[in-house]
């Protein structure tokens, strides 16, 4: 009937009833009958040198549990009590076990510290602690129950140890930074911005190791009220619960873990329950045509470990997983037909399973992808998007018309050469007819260096996503970065940069001849291939005969995408389609 910790230096638990804390030079505790106790000190009282400290406090700060160069752990937190509500006291504690550190959740926890010496470290008190130190910690919500977390089964806790607890949750309850009840949310309450700790049930989980971070989507039982980031998870390592995400459905949003917050979400598995603290509901440029919304949201936990940001996996027996269950209970019984039966409201056309895998690379992956319904409708011009679509086909309907010789000032085009490569290039660089004879200059004798005759790309992509039809012009540097190692040349007379041309523009259109236009609902055409690509808008205007203005028209412009020189890999077929727009307004 005796419950027993440790003898010769090992902790030692409760013997007959009694805490037991040493025998012969050991530390010793206190027994049913009141005999000598532990002695807890404030962390004002303390001072360098103070060895055996015991301690009650709230925990500021901390960050998770790391392995040492060595073979120890170690745990590093921030404490404050009544007597330090501000500074408080650091806490350096090592151990060989990783399980007999603070086993800390969030900030706000209440944790009782043995067996703690203080030192001096850069002019400010320090607490370490080694093998010996013991600790419990605590829920710090004012109305949750006194469940200890510690490694260590061998402890009693007094009637005067409940009252400490509960003076302390009060206390942090008026300090907001402190309490947690300030900082956990339901994704139903989640705003833009939003700091904020979930604890949610994991229903599958993505691993992106080349990209060192890790989705997991999870879900609580309320409905997320604003439109999420969704993820390419063909790049990713995918394990998810079938069963559970029937019954979760849209209900289900992703959370990222980044950095080295992803080593532990591989560890995580589908259907375990987690608390994930400081997550950051991140607003990322975007528009929603069906809500309306000037933003999507991207939930995630940044690199580090500042505000206890991180993810625990909770026991079945956790007082906030069992309140979690009754609240999905519902749901559960329900097989998820209310939730599946919503719509979907997607950045994606009409697509579901892992999104596609493109044959372009962007540099701003955390920009949220629009449908093209809803870049066509966006309000603001000049704006920039991300957009993922097919190419239908491509203008000017003749190869050689991709490439043109323009006037760097004025844009006026100038006819090409078709005789000789050395013609072309006799005439880069010349001055421009018009500029010139607008200027009064000689021929020989440019008015202005810039207004000089070039070989730039000028060409335009129709792009089909299901949710409409858009045409975007590729041109001039933004086309050299288009077409790496492909700069613009004579194609008439260039046969090897026509064929290289050539077969990227099939490779991007999935093996379709890419000047030929086709009619919508056509399907004689092979799979095509998506690209993502970033998108700018703006005003042109041309003018009409008599030199009156026309009415300003939205155009739209590629840039900052590269073609990939891979094989894509395409989907179904979608209908194809075409815009009666040329390029001579470009």
């Amino acid at each position: 009937g005796r419950e027993v910790g440790s003898v010769g230096g090992r902790e030692v638990g409760s013997v007959g009833g009694r805490e037991v804390g040493s025998v012969g030079g050991r530390e010793v505790g206190s027994g049913a009958g009141g005999n000598k106790g532990y002695k807890y000190s404030k962390i004002a009282q303390l001072k360098s040198g103070d060895d055996k400290i015991n301690m009650f406090a709230v925990v500021k700060y901390f960050k998770p549990i790391a392995q040492t160069k060595g073979t120890d752990f170690c745990s590093v937190l921030t404490i404050v009590d009544e007597s330090s509500p501000v500074d408080g006291l650091k806490c350096v504690i090592f151990n060989r076990s990783q399980d007999k550190l603070p086993h800390l959740r969030s900030i706000g926890d209440v944790i009782c510290l043995h067996r703690l010496k203080i030192q001096t470290y850069k002019d400010d008190l320090q607490a370490m602690g080694r093998g010996f130190t013991s600790s419990i910690c605590f829920d710090g919500k004012p109305n949750s129950k006194i469940v200890p977390r510690t490694g260590s089964h061998m402890y009693t806790l007094t009637e005067e140890d409940h009252g400490r607890i509960k003076v302390l949750r009060e206390w942090a309850k008026q300090h907001p930074e402190l309490n947690p009840e300030t900082r956990a949310r339901r994704l139903c309450d989640v705003g833009g911005g939003d700091y904020f700790d979930l604890t949610c049930q994991v229903v599958s989980k993505s691993i992106f190791a080349s990209q060192d971070y890790t989705v997991l989507s999870v879900w609580d039982g309320t409905k997320f009220p604003l439109e999420h980031k969704q993820y390419d998870y063909s790049y990713s390592e995918t394990v998810s619960d079938p069963g559970l995400s029937a019954v979760a459905g849209n209900l289900a949003v992703p959370v990222v873990l980044y950095d080295n917050h992803s080593l532990l979400g591989r560890a995580i598995k589908p259907g375990q329950f987690v608390q994930l603290s400081n997550v950051h509901a991140t607003k990322l440029r975007g528009y929603s045509f069906a809500s309306d919304q000037q933003f999507y949201m991207e939930l995630c936990i940044h690199r580090g470990t500042q505000y206890g940001s991180g993810a625990t996996i909770l026991l079945d027996s956790d007082e906030g997983v069992v309140r979690l269950k009754s609240q999905l209970a519902p749901h559960v019984s329900a097989g998820g037909r209310e939730e599946a039966a919503a719509p979907l409201q997607r950045w994606c056309p009409t697509f579901l399973g892992p999104l596609p895998r493109s044959t372009t690379v962007i540099p701003y992956t955390r920009i949220v992808f629009m449908p093209i319904r809803d870049v066509l409708a966006y309000p603001t011009v000049p704006f920039k998007f991300n957009c993922r679509a097919r190419v239908e086909c491509v203008f000017p309907a003749c190869v050689e018309d991709l490439v043109q010789l323009r006037c760097s000032r004025c844009a006026r085009r100038v006819a090409m050469p078709r005789t000789s490569r050395a013609d072309s290039d006799a005439l880069v660089g010349t001055p421009c007819p018009t500029c010139v004879g607008c200027l009064g200059a000689t021929p020989t004798t440019p008015a202005s260096s810039k207004a000089v005759l070039r070989l730039i790309y000028v060409f335009k992509l129709v792009l089909d996503d299901e949710t409409g039809y858009l045409s975007a012009y590729v041109a001039e540097d933004d086309a050299v970065t288009f077409l790496p190692g492909l700069p613009p040349t004579n194609l008439y007379v260039d046969q090897d940069s026509r064929r290289k041309l050539l077969d990227r523009l099939y490779f991007l259109t999935g093996g379709n001849d890419p000047f030929v236009e086709r009619p919508p609902g056509s399907r004689q055409q092979l799979p095509r291939p998506w690209m993502e690509c970033c998108l700018k808008s703006y005003f042109h205007v041309q003018s009409a005969p008599g030199g009156v203005p026309s009415p300003r028209k939205v155009n739209y412009r590629v840039f900052d995408t590269i073609l990939n020189n891979l094989e894509p890999e395409v989907e179904d077929v979608v209908d194809g389609g075409a815009l009666s727009d040329t390029h001579e307004d470009g």
